[in-house]
C-alpha cells in the first residue's frame, strides 16, 4: 500500500470519528447546558472541556496533519488535488471556528457561578451547527478521496 493510500485511510478514521462525536455533541450535550443546575453549571463547563479536550484533540490534530501531508507537492500527485485542497480549506475553517469562537464560549460557561449563561450556550450551539455541517462535508470529501484511492471498492449497480 503507498503512502497516499495509508494518508487517506487515516484521514477517512479520524474524520468519521470526528463527525460521530460532533453529532453527538450538537444533538446530546450541547443542549443540555441550557438545563444545568446553576449551581454547579461553571464546573460543569469546566469539566466538560477538560474531558472533551483528549476526545477530540488528538484526531483533529491527526485529521490536520492528514489534510495537509495531501495537498504537499509528491504526496497526492494530481489525484484529487482539488479534493484535497477543499478539504485543507474545511479543516482550516474547523480550527478557527472552535479556538476562536468555541473555546471562548466555553471559558465564558466556566466563569459562570450560580447560573447558566443561556445567551453563551444558544451561541455555542448556533456556531456548531456550522462546525456539524463542515464536519460533515469534511467526511464526503475524505470518502471520495479515499475512493478514487480504491476505484476498486467502489462497484455501479
Amino acid at each position: 500500500m503507498s503512502l497516499l493510500e495509508w494518508i487517506l485511510i487515516v484521514q477517512f478514521a479520524a474524520t468519521s470519528y470526528l463527525v460521530g462525536v460532533i453529532w453527538l455533541v450538537q444533538l446530546v450535550h450541547y443542549p443540555m447546558m441550557a438545563e444545568l443546575d446553576p449551581s454547579c453549571a461553571g464546573e460543569s463547563c469546566r469539566r466538560h472541556a477538560s474531558r472533551i479536550t483528549p476526545v477530540v484533540g488528538v484526531p483533529m490534530l491527526i485529521e490536520a496533519v492528514c489534510a495537509l501531508l495531501l495537498i504537499l507537492p509528491g504526496i497526492c500527485a494530481a489525484r484529487g488535488s482539488l479534493l484535497a485542497w477543499f478539504g485543507f480549506l474545511t479543516v482550516g475553517l474547523l480550527w478557527l471556528i472552535t479556538f476562536f469562537v468555541q473555546v471562548p464560549q466555553h471559558a465564558r460557561l466556566a466563569r459562570q457561578a450560580g447560573v447558566v449563561d443561556r445567551e453563551a450556550v444558544s451561541h455555542l450551539v448556533k456556531w456548531n451547527w456550522l462546525r456539524t455541517a463542515l464536519w460533515t462535508l469534511r467526511l464526503g470529501l475524505a470518502a471520495a478521496m479515499l475512493c478514487s484511492a480504491f476505484p476498486g471498492i467502489v462497484r455501479p449497480g
